[in-house]
């Protein structure tokens, strides 16, 4: 008799950890390119002294009428540097902190908490991780202004490459430098700690209402849920914003305190807000590109690997 065929072993692929971080950095990089101009644009918000930069349409304008398409892109160059690690980070940290909770709780777990949780973590080691990086592209999309007060740092010397300014931060500035911002950053955790429990929750309640199962949804539910999520978010924490890219620029590392008194000064509560509209309308859309690249990217990666 003929021996029966042996069964078909499974595929062998890449771990969970690893497709989340492709997949995380991907949709990073997407939407990102999408909304650069108004990232810009936001950055100027923040840090004016004079007002400057008004209108949405008419701030982009005038920086298109003085710079050229290349001004509406400063900082480009060391944000899709830093996305794709930002973001591939962030995924596969959280999905690998839920994952771990989730099974240590052995089903006793309550999922708001969880994903907060997950959320804050994967929040904390990201920006810890990709701090300098953020600092050049700040520090980028501000280059040539000079409408900031004396105790914002003046660069005698423009940065030409995202290498070549990380390279002279560290030797010009330091660790103190590179890490410059790192407090407010610290602090906008907090964005992430209430996004990522809402938008679980608001897939929760989509998945219901349509009678499916959270990983059934699709691109128009998920764009919804994370746009809405991160509106909420990011009204919510948007002054840490403000005050990071006052000291990114400056190379403050832990003058948090000194930096919100010179906001205030400038204009009252209403100072905290500058660029909160700008902000809106471009975290909104980006998150919804983000984060609904990342979830069917990453279905279907799980499903062709396993």
């Amino acid at each position: 008799m003929r021996a029966p065929p042996e069964e078909e072993a499974p595929r062998a692929g890449p771990s969970s950890s690893t497709l989340n971080a492709f997949s995380g950095a991907v949709a990073g990089a997407m939407g990102a390119a999408v909304t650069t101009p108004l990232e810009v644009l936001k950055t100027r918000l923040q840090v004016q002294t004079r007002r400057k930069y008004r209108t949405i349409l008419g701030s982009l304008g005038l920086i298109l009428r003085e710079e050229g398409l290349r001004g509406l892109y400063r900082g480009l160059a060391p944000t899709l540097f830093a996305l794709p690690p930002n973001w591939g980070i962030y995924f596969c940290t959280y999905e690998a902190l839920r994952n771990y909770l989730v099974h240590e709780s052995k089903g006793g777990h309550n999922a708001m908490a969880v994903n907060a949780i997950s959320a804050t973590g994967a929040g904390l080691v990201t920006c810890v991780s990709t701090n300098p990086l953020w600092v050049v592209k700040t520090r980028f999309q501000v280059q040539g202004i000079q409408s900031f007060k004396s105790s914002h740092r003046v660069f005698t010397k423009s940065y030409t490459s995202t290498v070549g300014a990380l390279y002279r931060i560290a030797r010009e500035e330091g660790f103190r430098g590179l890490y410059s911002g790192l407090g407010p950053s610290i602090f906008g955790v907090a964005n992430v700690t209430i996004m990522l429990p809402l938008y679980e929750e608001l897939k929760e309640l989509a998945a219901k209402r349509l009678n499916k199962e959270k990983k059934e949804l699709q691109a128009v539910e998920l764009a919804a849920s994370s746009a809405l999520a991160k509106m909420v978010a990011s009204s919510i924490t948007y002054p840490h914003e403000v005050v990071r890219s006052r000291m990114q620029i400056s190379g403050q590392c832990a003058a948090i305190l000194h930096t919100c008194g010179e906001v205030y000064k400038e204009g009252g509560l209403r100072a905290f807000y500058r660029g909160c509209a700008t902000n809106l309308t471009r975290t909104m859309p980006t998150a919804a590109v983000t984060f609904t690249s990342f979830e069917i990217m990453s279905r279907n990666l799980e499903y062709w690997f396993r």
